[in-house]
């Protein structure tokens, strides 16, 4: 009977420093997604449907739309579903209220009369804000990858290997 002794008898597998932080990454590509984003100011006859959109009320807005949206709305996200003679019709997604609080909404469709409107805004991808987090990300993400490497090679000073019974 012929039996070989493997040689990694007692060794601990160690993680790498890149796969320790392996779960935060899909945290960080959404808190960059979210980040990225801005709202431009376009004239309301300008808006594209199916373009996700932030409509501004004015006074009047906030005080007739009350009984379809909520009172004192300071405005409204969603996509925007048609422009015509009527106003915009918007699918929101979100409503904003004037102490600054969200309320969600299931993309219920609303007509905002453009005499209600004080301006609108397309969401596009904001340059700045995106270089501005991805050099923060990789300054972070670096600076993590060799504190945790340090850490890791550290704490591995010694042999792995158990030592010989006398």
């Amino acid at each position: 009977m012929n039996l070989q002794v493997s040689s990694a008898v007692g060794r601990v597998s160690r993680p790498t420093a890149l796969s320790r932080l392996r779960p935060f990454g899909p945290v960080l590509l959404v808190l960059a997604a979210m980040g990225c984003f801005t709202y431009n100011n376009v004239p309301h006859t300008d808006a594209l449907p199916g373009r996700e959109i932030q409509v501004d009320l004015n006074v009047s807005g906030r005080t007739e739309l009350a009984k379809q949206i909520g009172p004192e709305v300071r405005s409204v996200i969603g996509r925007l579903d048609a422009a015509d003679t009527s106003g915009l019709t918007v699918a929101i997604s979100k409503t904003t209220v004037m102490n600054g609080d969200d309320n969600g909404w299931h993309g219920e469709p609303v007509v905002i009369p453009y005499r209600y409107i004080a301006q609108t805004g397309e969401r596009t991808l904001s340059k700045p804000k995106t270089v501005a987090l991805l050099a923060l990300l990789g300054g972070a993400m670096g600076g993590l990858v060799l504190l945790v490497g340090h850490a890791a090679g550290a704490s591995s000073g010694g042999s792995t290997q158990p030592s010989p019974s006398k």
